[in-house]
């Protein structure tokens, strides 16, 4: 734990605090009942929410404080970690709230808890210790700094487990051994479950016995192989016989069926030259066409320029109107604009005049509003007071009449404490006495009074808190009297002051109503400006009008040049297009009656295709003629069907190959059990070896799990060896300190630590104040730096007083050395001369820091 920042108010003896807390070493100093303990003490009940002075946590509440409530806010680093409390002692409403957070990188603040109980819980998780262990390491108290010195061995050894030992790690553990023990367990369980299947697996299949049948199996399909051999020599003599004659008989059909297609074949040529001679005349009908085409298109065109020349002539009659209108009423807006100017140059010259007048208004009404602003919150205020004044008036008048009432009744009480008195005091005369209360003899006895004594002094007690209490109204009374009469004053004065400025701000209206200013002034220069600016941009724009319908005008003219050129060059142009289409017609009709054609006739043959029945015909005939050629030949062969002898073949080669294919089955399947056989086995020693492997391991773990958790074996034994190193670091500083006069030692059977002066066994008990004190440091600073990392502040309340001045010194030399563990260290002292060996000084008076 880092501590990082503490504000305090009203706790104990602090009134109000705010400290950094630095690495290094603080020495805290200041006299006796300055709040210096007050320190140490708000930093323990801010993590636990207990002190070490008062059991109750409302007797840490500042006597003085007039709300009766104190507050703590405590920051420090964790593992990494940031985290705020914040505590409210309430001793009036007997309330006690807590709040623990998390300060995120960001700056926000994760809340944990909630509760003073959930608080000190979770602030013992994020620590690792408890409040006993805090205030005998981390903190060491005044008057008890050898408390840890002095404590039994098991109480040392509950300690040094909660500083160095986390019980959150080593929960942790145990439960990440009990997973992995179970993990094994349930490893151990399939893989002896697997071995039982493999066991009974090579019982059921005896490898000898499988690989005889093996054996057996092969030797059979030997015989079937070689029987299958001279089948497949038969069926290859009668299947090329069976090709033979399918070629046979193939070929007779083929021949048929191309004596077919000559005959089509033949009819097809004749058409086809007719097909021909008609494709021969399409490029000229296609030239007709286009040509056409083209004439058609021209006579679109010029149709079109013609067109285009008319509406031109009416689009420039028309622009040619508009012109005169344009500018008329470019006249109209000149003569508009110059009697805007006019008028917005006097109104300019009227708002030039009043500026001044108007900066003036405004700075007054801004100290208006302001001064009516203070005048309100002056009578909120007083109003607050009189309210206040009423209500103490009030409990004033209650207190008076309890205060009335008590006194009635103490009146009455008081006789009967007189008499109770003067019993008590003659209890004590004997007869001839002298009474100390008149000086005379005492005569006699009084009869017994009965008068109790604890109502009385209560009551009397009652009456003083209710005297001592309205003494205190009495003055807050007066106190609230006189600064409602100050607020009644300021706000007089505020009035007289309001009057003031508005009567200045109305004379300021008069000269600008006499100027000729209204509030609407700047708003009808706008309005003359917008209409000035809107004349010359319809100006503006209407110049440009006339400009654009000139430019116009002469495009237009310029574009009826060009078009009436352009007609004239595709009149022509059609007139030589028609006599040239009238010729080609000729030429193409002269041509069809050449060929014997129709015009329909042609249109129908043009579009069909030329498949060249021609050169199919002459393929044909050739392969007729190879075709008669070939069936001699096969036929002088003598070549008959076989297909029956070789589907018998066929039949006995099929049941063959299936006996064989059964053999080959039994064969696979018992080479394939065999192999799994032999893998069974090889994967049964390796199961052996895995699960010798895993009991060995379960066992380990469950060993570790007892040793660790068994506070007789691991627990005494870690402690034994942190003990070790506090010790070995504290011999060398009690060697430094003492010249080697002192030697510490741990004995659990002699009650804790020992000491040995001179080689002498002391125990620590019986060693002086100051010796005591000497090696309580030291074993407090090594404790402090074996835990670095653990351990990161180190807090010592008034640990030096029963030192002498040379062992003060030693002490100082020492504990510079802890500098370089990067912790923060604080020292409490009033000793001045002790603290001039430190730099870095925070002193406290009165409750505060003074300076630091």
């Amino acid at each position: 734990m880092r501590p990082e920042r503490l504000t305090v108010r009203n706790f104990l003896g602090l009134k109000n605090v705010d400290i950094e807390f630095q690495s290094g070493i603080t020495v805290v100093e200041g006299p006796n009942g300055a709040g210096k303990s007050s320190l140490f003490e708000a930093i323990s009940f801010a993590l636990f929410g207990n002190g070490i002075r008062y059991p109750n946590s409302y007797d840490y509440v500042n006597r003085n404080a007039v709300d009766g409530t104190a507050r703590l806010v405590f920051q420090f680093e964790r593992g990494g970690k940031r985290y705020e409390i914040i505590r409210e002692i309430n001793a009036l409403q007997r309330k006690h709230n807590a709040k623990l957070s998390e300060i995120l990188e960001n700056g926000k603040k994760a809340a944990i808890a909630a509760k003073p109980t959930s608080v000190k819980q979770e602030v013992e998780k994020i620590l690792g210790i408890e409040h006993r262990t805090f205030i005998r390491t981390v903190f060491l108290p005044q008057g008890e700094i050898d408390k840890l010195l002095i404590s039994p061995p098991s109480e040392i050894t509950e300690i040094i487990s909660d500083v160095f030992q986390s019980k959150e790690t080593l929960e942790k553990l145990e439960k990440l051994l009990k997973e992995k023990m179970k993990k094994l367990e349930n490893e151990i369980s399939s893989l002896q479950a697997l071995y039982t299947a493999i066991w009974k697996y090579l019982e059921e299949n005896d490898l000898e016995v499988l690989k005889s049948e093996l054996k057996t199996v092969s030797e059979k399909k030997k015989e079937l192989l070689k029987k299958r051999e001279e089948l497949q020599k038969e069926e290859e003599q009668l299947k090329r016989l069976l090709e033979k004659y399918r070629e046979l008989v193939k070929k007779k059909e083929r021949l048929r069926v191309l004596s077919l297609r000559r005959n089509e074949l033949q009819k097809e040529v004749i058409y086809e030259q007719k097909v021909k001679k008609a494709k021969e005349l399409e490029p000229l009908f296609r030239e007709i066409y286009l040509r056409q085409r083209e004439f058609e298109r021209f006579s679109q065109e010029l149709n079109s320029r013609e067109k285009r020349y008319k509406e031109l002539e009416s689009e420039k009659e028309a622009i040619s109107k508009e012109i005169p209108v344009h500018r008329e009423r470019l006249s109209k807006l000149e003569e508009i604009g110059e009697k805007i100017k006019e008028e917005l140059d006097l109104l300019e010259k009227v708002l030039k005049a009043s500026r001044p007048l108007l900066e003036q208004r405004i700075r007054l009404k801004e100290n208006l509003t302001r001064l009516e602003e203070e005048i309100r919150r002056l009578v909120g205020e007083k109003e607050k007071r009189e309210k206040e004044l009423l209500s103490i008036e009030k409990t004033e008048n209650e207190t008076k009449d309890e205060l009335e009432k008590l006194l009635g009744e103490l009146s009455v009480l008081k006789k009967d404490h007189m008499k109770w008195l003067a019993y008590q005091i003659a209890s004590s005369l004997n007869e001839g006495d002298t009474c100390p209360v008149c000086g005379g003899v005492f005569h006699g006895k009084m009869e017994a009074v009965e008068f109790n004594v604890d109502e009385f002094e209560k009551l009397d007690q009652k009456r003083s808190e209710l005297e001592n209490t309205l003494n205190v109204l009495k003055e807050r009374k007066k106190s609230l009297s006189s600064l409602i009469e100050d607020f009644l004053m300021k706000i007089e004065e505020g009035k007289k002051n309001l009057k003031s400025i508005r009567n200045q701000i109305e004379k300021i209206d008069e000269e600008l109503h006499r100027l000729g200013y209204s509030e609407d002034l700047e708003e009808k220069l706008d309005e003359k400006r917008k209409k000035l600016r809107k004349i010359e941009e319809e100006r503006h724009s209407i110049s440009q009008k006339i400009t654009a319908a000139g430019v116009q005008i002469s495009q237009i003219e310029n574009q009826m040049e060009e078009i009436k050129e352009e007609i004239e060059a595709k009149r022509k142009t059609l007139k030589e297009q028609r006599e040239e289409i009238d010729q080609l017609k000729r030429d193409f009709f002269d041509r069809l009656r050449e060929i014997g054609i129709g015009f329909e006739e042609f249109r129908i043959l043009v579009k069909e295709e030329v498949k060249d029945a021609e050169k199919e015909l002459g393929i044909v005939e050739t392969e007729i003629r190879l075709l008669e050629e070939s069936l001699k030949e096969l036929e002088s062969e003598n070549v008959r069907d076989v297909s029956e002898d070789y589907e018998r073949v066929r039949n006995q080669l099929e049941a063959l190959s299936q006996e064989i294919s059964d053999f080959e089955r039994k064969e696979g399947r018992l080479n394939h059990l065999i192999e799994e056989t032999l893998r069974r086995e090889r994967e049964l020693k390796s199961l052996e070896k895995k699960l010798e492997e895993l009991s060995d391991e379960y066992n380990n773990l469950d060993l570790l799990r007892k040793y660790l958790f068994d506070k007789s074996n691991f627990s005494r034994y870690f402690t034994g060896r942190v003990l070790e190193a506090v010790l070995k670091r504290t011999r060398a500083y009690l060697d430094i300190l003492t010249n080697g006069r002192f030697d510490i030692d741990f004995d659990d059977e002699k009650g804790g630590f020992i000491i040995k002066d001179w080689g002498i066994e002391r125990p620590a008990r019986g060693l002086s104040g100051g010796e005591r004190a000497l090696i309580s440091i030291s074993l407090a600073m090594s404790l402090a730096e074996v835990a670095s990392g653990r351990l990161d502040a180190f807090f010592i309340d008034e640990g030096f007083s029963s030192l002498d001045t040379e062992n003060k010194e030693k002490i100082a030399s020492v504990l510079k050395e802890l500098e370089r563990l990067n912790k923060v260290i604080v020292f409490i002292t009033h000793d001045r001369e002790f603290s001039e060996a430190f730099d870095r000084k925070l002193r406290i008076m009165g409750g505060v820091v003074v300076n630091e």
